[in-house]
């Protein structure tokens, strides 16, 4: 998810060394309002696709696959980056692991 990098990178320009010491307050709310206006909206619209391709079904493939496992690392990320009220059942259901404990009983 490339808006997860962004945010990340968006994050770190203010809180940069080679940043100088008067810009720091302008470059952070330049960065505050990019990440308010363009990212989060963005980042949330991709969550609530993948929320609703996991609506009707367990896994993102239909079967357990290697793509619920790639897709489980952005996910523990935005569940980091973004608050907890937003990731929806389906979701934090597929990285807490209910789903893959019960399918495969590997853990």
């Amino acid at each position: 998810m490339p808006w997860l990098v962004m945010k990340l990178v968006f994050n770190r320009i203010p809180k940069s060394p080679g940043m100088p010491f008067c810009l720091r307050p302008v470059a952070k709310k330049i960065m505050t309002q990019v990440q308010a206006q363009f990212l989060d909206p963005q980042l949330q619209t991709n969550l609530a696709f993948i929320e609703a391709s996991l609506q009707d079904q367990d896994w993102l493939a239909r079967d357990f696959s290697a793509a619920d496992i790639q897709m489980s690392f952005p996910l523990e990320i935005a569940s980091d980056r973004t608050r907890p009220c937003q990731l929806i059942s389906p979701i934090s259901s597929l990285l807490n692991g209910k789903q893959l404990t019960s399918k495969i009983g590997w853990f």
